[in-house]
């Protein structure tokens, strides 16, 4: 069963939790099948259960509803179970009765709604409010967008609202009065009566400086200075490790927009450190102290832009014992974020001069950091030991060796869908989650354009805005507000963003904007070369490559009649190819040519036939390489165009991946792929794939969901069945999704309902991620050495957790599951390894595969039946692993 959200709620033997709907779990068993509630909150009393759907408040007698709701429950699964079984029948006769039996269910289901309704509701009230929800008294109490309402709990009778700012999130009672927090960072007080005092009152820091004015003062002031001109990190995340009494933290707040984390292991000084930093306002809203040891550091990878010691600048001593300096520093450095983070610490001469502790010698400093031998740690290529001022240490650390980008749509100029990026392979867990979320981003449905990724940088477009994320700590770098900034309908239309190292670039209208990757700045502008006759164009495809900015001249969504390159730093037009009628998503860029289908050709479409010119031209000089007529016929609509290697792929990129009805019963098997050489655009292969969406290149393969096929042959690629040992053809059987596939040299990344990947080097099947929706097209990138997936299931009623972007990193611990797919005979058996009652299938450290019994519910999955007999009070389970330790 799929729950979302956070809500819990705990009433005698049950746990009600769920997003769409709420469900009764038993506490000890976390089984269900007690109750079910069709809504989004939820009160329970001795003999009433209160809740919110969205659209009404009403109140259920507990006995006869938790009885007819599980009535209702099973008839639902059962219309469920009959759906799918018709989707996957092909004959007549068998749908014919599928149908008759589901209509016998819809009627049972109807009286069921009907008996509900009669007996089981005491009372319902019109009410669209569905954010919180408590009881005090006589009175429910319920928040939701700009109101907050109480009701009468015997009755239902509303008896009083008052509008607030914001979605009421929060509700609480005490000494008779009601208190609302809002998301818009108000707090409400309100009296029996619903009556709010109309004053508004702004809390005020009680004490501005809450240091003494003494001789460290201006000791702390001048270094907090010279951190931030010598660095230039003022936004984002500080660690100060050795944080004292927060001194240092409080001046770097004052001079920066940064987030501070100060740790110190004394409690006293954490303690003071607190006080302090409260009385300036700063506690808990920009500056937070955590108390204990410096080893291991308490934070994530990555987390920090800048990390400075006061403890350092005052004592002079390196931090830590003598034996554990070395771990210190590598500790530290394991936290610094890559692609621009600093440490600077050290000790002023001032402090020397003040005599606050011992003098702090340069090649103590080079001493520490040669033992720790930090050139070792991705991303240190040295330090730097300054004597100017006192004695510092500089520290910057560089992109990760291996980490790659995802630099337009399709990951690159090639279109592959697979990034460069080495550095990201299973297991991968949970780096950070937070913005963007749902409320600027296009309706999935819409499938926006991908999000790109470079230099330690995400890019988000929404609805005519255009955000940037650190893509290792998650702080929102800047949002720029612009009118046609929005790309709806990406595998018909092709993206319209590309980015590289320094830019981004954003086709908008008859226009281009490069922007400034590290400020949102617009750089430049570039305008359409002149068109022939002075028709209407708009700018279509964008790419970067080599210094030049490719384009296209659109005449209607998704489609251009000519293309053309302009020179990215000066704005001069290289050259312009005047063509017919050229999709966006049929270009793309490789080995010093771009390549490109024109469709209108003498001949060419009709409604059996699918005829195009397949162009080749020099991408500096624009000239003509080869052309050759290709049959494209069924490699679509819409037709896409990848390069990879020395070949040229077309597919198609077809509607959702819902549809294993028509999958199992044939429909998609005319689907196509042709591949032609890139060197001269001779055949090397067609072949009808049967797959559900747009494909992708990972190497030599070609994975054309479910199947995959080798680049150069076209034959399906093989893999040991782990049961007989025999190759067989590689199978990818996911839940229910909608867009593409996307992936990395070692992953692929996917929505099986939920977040999922496939772990491309152990081969397990399909791992799953719960909570999280992955969108309707390509939203999972693999850039930066991490799994960036930024929201984009806007609009989705799903009872998902996580209405968020989430980012993974890989580690070194697996948790997870897959679920290994074939139909492949599993006879003759010549190793059958089984995990009895486990969630999914795993490899052990020698390669094998355990396969979990029962098995798994997911299309094309490898099945077997055991006939497994149970003593009655036997049956499968499961346990955590992470929470069992086992002696011996």
């Amino acid at each position: 069963y799929l729950f979302g959200g956070c809500y819990a709620l705990l009433a005698d033997d049950h746990l009600y939790s769920g997003g769409r709907e709420v469900v009764a779990l038993d506490r000890k068993t976390g089984g269900t099948g007690f109750a079910w509630f069709p809504g989004r909150r939820l009160l329970v009393t001795a003999d009433t259960s209160y809740m919110l759907t969205g659209k009404e408040l009403m109140a259920l007698d507990r006995s006869i509803y938790a009885e007819a709701s599980r009535k209702r429950f099973s008839l639902i699964e059962e219309r469920l179970r009959l759906s799918n079984e018709m989707n996957r029948a092909k004959e007549p006769e068998k749908r014919k009765e599928l149908k008759r039996q589901l209509e016998e269910v819809n009627g049972e289901l109807k009286k069921i709604e009907e008996y509900i309704t009669q007996n089981a509701i005491k009372w319902k009230l019109p009410c669209e409010l569905s954010s919180s929800m408590i009881k005090a008294g006589d009175l429910i109490l319920v928040g939701g967008e700009g109101e907050v309402i109480a009701v009468d709990a015997l009755t239902g009778r509303k008896t009083w609202s008052h509008e607030v700012e914001g979605e009421a999130k929060g509700l609480a009672t005490a000494n008779g009065r009601l208190f609302v927090s809002t998301d818009e960072g108000y707090i409400y007080c309100f009296n029996g009566k619903g009556l709010s005092s109309p004053e508004r009152v702004n809390v005020q820091p009680t004490e501005p400086e809450p240091y003494p004015e003494d001789e460290l003062t201006s000791l702390y002031r001048e270094t907090a200075e010279r951190i931030v001109r010598e660095t230039g990190v003022t936004k984002g995340y500080c660690l100060v490790f050795g944080c004292g009494e927060g001194r240092l933290a409080y001046e770097l707040a004052k001079r920066t927009r940064l987030k501070i984390y100060g740790i110190e292991p004394d409690r006293r000084k954490a303690e003071r450190a607190r006080e302090a930093l409260d009385r300036a306002g700063l506690y808990g809203v920009r500056v937070s102290v955590d108390q204990g040891p410096l080893l291991p550091l308490p934070y994530p990878d990555y987390f920090a832009d800048l990390i400075v010691s006061d403890d350092m600048l005052i004592s002079g001593r390196i931090p830590g014992s003598k034996e554990k300096r070395v771990e210190l520093i590598r500790e530290i450095c394991r936290v610094l974020k890559p692609c621009g983070g600093v440490i600077y610490i050290g000790q002023p001469e001032k402090a020397v001069m003040l005599r606050t502790g011992r003098r702090l010698k340069a090649m103590e400093l080079r001493g520490w950091l040669y033992a720790a031998k930090i050139t070792d740690l991705p991303g240190f290529n040295g330090f730097q030991v300054l004597e100017n001022g006192g004695v510092w240490l500089r520290i910057d650390r560089s992109s990760l060796p291996g980490a790659g980008g995802w630099t337009q749509q399709y990951a690159n100029p090639g279109n592959t869908a697979c990034s460069d990026d080495e550095l990201v392979r299973y297991p991968l867990d949970l780096l950070w989650f937070g913005e963007p979320g749902p409320t600027r981003m296009l309706s999935r449905h819409a499938k926006g354009i991908a999000p790109l990724s470079i230099n330690g940088r995400f890019f988000v477009e929404g609805e005519n805005v255009i955000m940037a994320y650190d893509a290792y700590n998650g702080t929102k770098l800047w949002e720029r507000d612009i009118e046609g900034a929005i790309c709806p309908g990406v595998p018909h239309r092709g993206g319209n963003m590309a980015c590289d190292e320094e830019s981004l670039f954003v086709a908008i209208g008859d226009r281009c904007l490069r922007l400034s990757a590290k400020t949102g700045e617009i750089l430049r502008t570039y305008s359409l070369p002149p068109i022939p006759e002075g028709k209407p164009r708009s700018w279509g495809y964008v790419s970067v490559v080599d210094g030049l900015l490719f384009g296209s001249t659109s005449f209607r969504s998704g489609r251009s009649d000519g293309l053309f390159a302009v020179d990215k730093g000066s704005g001069e037009l290289r050259w312009v190819y005047r063509g017919g009628s050229i999709e966006h998503n049929a270009i793309a860029v490789g080995d010093g040519r771009i390549f490109f289908a024109d469709s209108e050709i003498a001949g060419g479409k009709s409604a059996r036939s699918d005829i195009r010119k397949v162009v080749a031209l020099d991408a500096k000089s624009g000239e003509v390489v080869w052309q050759e007529v290709a049959d494209l016929t069924d490699c679509g609509p819409p037709v896409h165009l990848m390069y990879h290697d020395g070949f040229l792929i077309f597919c198609g990129s077809f509607s959702d991946g819902h549809y294993w009805g028509h999958f199992f019963r044939g429909e998609l098997a005319g689907r196509r792929i042709t591949v032609l050489s890139a060197k001269d655009g001779k055949l090397v292969w067609s072949r009808p794939c049967n797959y559900f969406t747009r494909p992708l290149v990972v190497g030599n393969t070609i994975y054309a969901d479910p199947w995959a096929y080798d680049l150069k042959t076209g034959e399906k690629v093989r893999h040991p069945h782990p049961i007989t040992g025999e190759p067989v053809p590689f199978e990818l059987g996911r839940g229910h999704h909608c867009g593409p596939l996307s992936a990395c040299p070692h992953c692929l990344l996917m929505r099986s309902l939920v977040t999922a990947f496939y772990d491309l080097e152990r081969d397990s099947g399909v791992i799953h991620f719960g909570g999280q929706r992955p969108g309707c097209c390509i939203n999972m990138i693999a850039a930066n050495g991490l799994l960036i997936e930024p929201e984009a299931s806007s609009g989705c009623v799903c009872p998902f957790s996580l209405y968020s972007t989430v980012v993974f990193e890989p580690r070194d611990v697996d948790r997870g599951w897959g679920m290994f797919c074939s139909t492949a005979p599993i006879t003759p058996a010549r190793h059958f390894a089984i995990n009895l009652g486990a969630p999914g299938d795993r490899r052990d450290k020698d390669g094998t595969l355990w396969l979990s019994y029962p098995r798994p519910s997911i299309p094309l999955v490898l099945k077997f039946d055991l006939k497994t007999d149970f003593l009655p009070g036997f049956g499968y389970f499961m346990t955590n692993p992470q929470d069992v330790k086992i002696k011996g």
